[in-house]
């Protein structure tokens, strides 16, 4: 992209351009540029700023410039291209896998709220728990097993309601230790319905010996398991209904999110960033940095970049970003990282995130 070009105003509105912004070149124009290059700051005393900003390895087209302001005090502005090469190949390589791994998150989300459970229903008894409770009674209870021989010779665990013992001081015989074990394997699968183990196998009991109220209750039973398996049809039904709403909302709205993402990362590479250093030369001796700043270009046009810069590494990308010159840091991995994560937040700015907190499932 080509290179940018901006007239400076000291304002809010520094990199856009105001109605009261004078650029007319200073009269000294050489002799103001050396002073602010001829400068030596304490981050290295060895070499003077010029040469640290005139051989950077992390920019291209770097210029100097006098202004004036509005109140035609003299300026020197120093302005770099982030350079197109391999420093710009790096940052979109990162700003690249930002989308991708947001995507892919965004496509984890989809698929969570696909498989989603309403959390009303999650945490209660479901139909097929009460449909297999009424199948462990109906397969004890059914006239093809003879259990004859443990009949009042067998009760209840103590610690476990839904496991079956001998009674104390009682010898089994090998036939009804069998056909315990064999009542046991029916009775089993209770262990995952704790709510309705200790009733079911009080009663499973009373029939096997036969009490005198034992096939009422047993009836009683498999009527109130049946009615609560249709009470319980109806209260899925009545909560599925607006979930299931709901949960096509957040669908929709989370394949609408993902392809505006994978619509922004088509041009997510066409930028241009220019760091620009301002010195004030109202003492032209002892100049004095006032802005460190970024302006982006991009299909969008211009825009002043430093607030995206400054809500990722914070108000030190302002404050110390000529000490980050001196020191290379402008080259690490996590800086290139971050320019990439602000170009990243700055390009999706438009882009309505769903509200996920919403979906409680």
């Amino acid at each position: 992209m080509k290179a940018i070009f901006y007239t400076v105003c000291i304002s809010s509105a520094l990199l856009l351009g105001c109605d009261d912004a004078i650029s007319t070149p200073s009269k000294a124009v050489s002799q103001d540029i050396l002073h602010v290059q001829g400068l030596i700051y304490d981050y290295d005393r060895s070499v003077t700023l010029g040469g640290v900003l005139n051989h950077r390895k992390d920019c291209v087209s770097s210029t100097w410039e006098t202004l004036t302001d509005e109140q035609e005090r003299p300026l020197v502005v120093y302005k770099c291209q982030l350079a197109e090469g391999v420093l710009q190949t790096v940052i979109n390589r990162n700003l690249t896998n930002w989308y991708q791994n947001t995507i892919k998150n965004m496509e984890g989300v989809k698929s969570r709220l696909a498989n989603a459970e309403p959390l009303t229903l999650a945490s209660q008894v479901t139909i097929p728990d009460l449909s297999s409770v009424l199948h462990i009674v109906t397969s004890i209870t059914q006239q093809e097993f003879d259990w004859s021989l443990l009949r009042q010779h067998i009760k209840q665990n103590y610690f476990v309601a839904y496991e079956f013992e001998f009674i104390p001081n009682y010898q089994p015989s090998e036939e009804e230790k069998q056909q315990l074990a064999h009542w046991n394997s029916l009775i089993d699968p209770l262990d995952a319905f704790r709510y309705e183990a200790d009733d079911v196998s009080k009663i499973l009991l009373s029939w096997l010996n036969q009490e005198s109220n034992a096939k009422q209750q047993l009836t009683q039973l498999e009527t109130r398991l049946r009615q609560s398996m249709v009470k319980r049809q109806k209260q899925i039904e009545e909560v599925m209904a607006p979930f299931k709403a709901q949960q096509n909302v957040g669908i929709q709205e989370t394949e609408k999110y993902i392809h505006e993402l994978k619509q922004a990362q088509t041009n997510s590479s066409d930028w241009a960033l220019t760091q620009i250093f301002i010195w004030s030369l109202v003492n032209p001796e002892k100049p004095v940095l006032t802005h460190a700043l970024f302006s982006l270009e991009d299909s969008r046009g211009r825009e002043d970049f430093t607030p995206w810069i400054i809500k990722v590494m914070g108000q030190s990308a302002r404050t110390d970003a000529l000490a980050w010159i001196y020191q290379d840091k402008m080259n690490s991995k996590d800086y290139i990282n971050n320019l990439a994560k602000a170009l990243f937040f700055y390009q999706i700015q438009s882009i309505t995130k769903p509200e996920f907190s919403r979906y409680r499932y």
